[in-house]
């Protein structure tokens, strides 16, 4: 049928997309993991019938509902969440012929859902120590519903089967949902998902093989566990020792007289770069204090004025695993001068 065709066309799609997303995103420890949260989220619903097209969503009718929604990443795209939800659902009957009778009734529904994180997939690629305020998920999954609070005096259709047992039908869902931290643990947010059940979800079993279900939801999400800090690593200072070694046999002797009395000062910095370049971040990992070591040690040489600076060389390395010629690059490149007069 047409309606099964535009449903495995979009969950192809949607996967495609994840996948071409998460291929382009830059994993490594640039992007932030949300720890455990909580969702309480409640709005309204539009009930899609069988024979009813979608040329008149205007005229679907309007029910209500609210949810509880458990999460947490396990990587810093992917992740999962289980959603608790109620909803008054109505609904008209079903064939165009009919009359625009309404009738109303209630479902509780459990559903598993996997989430992909847009705003990650498409951020840019940079050290990130803070997560931005604004974050788009999407979500696909599966559940079920049951049924149940029928009207025993409303026909629910004149021309086909209908039932008003209480019934539990398999379903599955997918939906974006958008949140904007109003503090470290509390955002605010909204929610819309199109939702698709077994045919006689509304009670009555016609032809399709599918009943659909439009949700908004807007609620507040609770960061259960707040974001854990990097302890920030302890460098040891850099120690000169000039210390005599042994102690000399015989009188200390007077040292000749040099015409200019030249000394090399030397120390070692280890900066952290990002995998594959040369830019150096002051905030990035060790560097803050790894740079605040290089400027106490050419404090200490322009401290003395009879001192004069003749010239300063820099040395850079790189990790072995690259090619020589891309080391080479790099080692280069992260040390901007070889040799400064």
């Amino acid at each position: 049928m047409n309606i099964q065709k535009h449903i495995l066309f979009f969950c192809f799609s949607l996967f495609g997309l994840c996948l071409f997303a998460e291929e382009a995103a830059d994993t490594t420890n640039t992007r932030l993991k949300d720890p455990l949260y909580f969702q309480l989220y409640g709005g309204i619903n539009k009930s899609a019938n069988e024979n009813l097209p979608w040329s008149e969503f205007t005229r679907y009718p309007w029910s209500g509902g609210v949810f509880l929604g458990v999460g947490k990443e396990v990587r810093p795209l992917w992740g999962w969440r289980a959603a608790f939800r109620f909803n008054h659902n109505k609904s008209r009957n079903v064939p165009r012929c009919e009359n625009s009778d309404v009738w109303g009734w209630h479902s509780l529904e459990l559903f598993g859902d996997a989430t992909f994180d847009l705003s990650d997939a498409f951020r840019k690629r940079k050290p990130r120590q803070q997560r931005p305020r604004f974050n788009l998920k999407l979500f696909a999954g599966i559940g079920g519903a049951y049924t149940f609070g029928f009207p025993e005096d409303v026909p629910l259709s004149y021309t086909v089967p209908y039932s008003m047992n209480s019934a539990v039908c398999f379903g599955f869902r997918a939906g974006l949902t958008a949140t904007y931290a109003l503090t470290e643990r509390w955002h605010i947010g909204a929610e819309l998902s199109q939702n698709f059940f077994i045919d006689r979800f509304n009670g009555v079993k016609d032809g399709s093989p599918l009943d659909a279900r439009s949700n908004l939801k807007v609620g507040f999400t609770c960061m259960l566990a707040p974001r854990r800090k990097k302890q920030p690593v302890a460098v040891a200072p850099v120690v000169y020792d000039t210390r005599l070694r042994t102690i000399p046999a015989l009188p200390l002797m007077m040292p000749k007289p040099e015409s200019d009395k030249v000394r090399r000062l030397a120390g070692r910095a280890f900066l952290d770069f990002p995998v594959n370049e040369t830019v150096i971040y002051p905030d990035y990992r060790r560097n803050p204090d790894e740079l605040r070591r290089i400027n106490n040690t050419i404090d200490s040489a322009l401290f003395d004025k009879t001192i004069q600076v003749r010239s300063i060389s820099l040395h850079g390395y790189a990790s072995p695993e690259s090619p020589y010629a891309n080391n080479t690059r790099l080692a280069k490149g992260r040390t901007p001068c070889h040799a400064c007069s």
